[in-house]
């Protein structure tokens, strides 16, 4: 059960991670694309 739990707490983890870069990325290029324009 813990082991279980562990690891869908790590896969949660990962995928938050993933969507923080992504939204990090999305925010960066999209002040860009503002600076450019």
């Amino acid at each position: 059960m813990l082991a279980n739990y562990l690891r869908k707490s790590r896969f949660i983890d990962c995928q938050q991670r993933k969507l923080g870069v992504y939204i990090a990325l999305k925010f960066l290029v999209n002040r860009q694309v503002s600076d450019w324009t």
